[in-house]
């Protein structure tokens, strides 16, 4: 399902149907959400930090918002889940989450949403970027 979403969200036009079909309903954070085993398959974890960071790319001012649920018990998990993995053992894993996190960073810079709500989650969750920070 993964791969599958990663293809899609590779080769979708952002002004298609298929586009708007796939960020409607917060379905891709559902998919961000869900609870894997990584442990299981290590292939698993770099596959899922790939689809973060396509759907992190993916973002602009217009579709921000698509991803942001206030009512969620997790409502940007785009960020928050990506985050979690900043001090894994592999670079590669934690290299990701630095590139995903700079991304979603611009794309609130972009959207001139330092002020607004979803700019706090997302200062609220980046405390785990700078734990070394004193």
């Amino acid at each position: 399902v993964l791969q599958t979403i990663h293809i899609l969200l590779q080769s979708t036009p952002k002004d298609s149907t298929l586009f708007c079909n796939l960020t409607a309903g917060w379905y891709l954070n559902q998919v961000v959400t869900a609870e894997y085993d990584f442990r299981s398959n290590e292939d698993l974890l770099h596959l899922w930090m790939t689809v973060v960071k396509d759907i992190a790319l993916m973002m602009d001012a217009e579709n921000l918002m698509l991803f942001f649920d206030p009512a969620a018990e997790k409502p940007f998990p785009i960020f928050g889940q990506s985050a979690r993995f900043y001090h894994h053992p592999v670079a590669q894993v934690r290299t990701q989450v630095q590139a995903t996190s700079l991304e979603i960073f611009t794309k609130l810079k972009a959207a001139d949403a330092w002020m607004d709500d979803l700019f706090g989650l997302v200062v609220a969750d980046s405390k785990i970027l700078f734990t070394h920070v004193v």
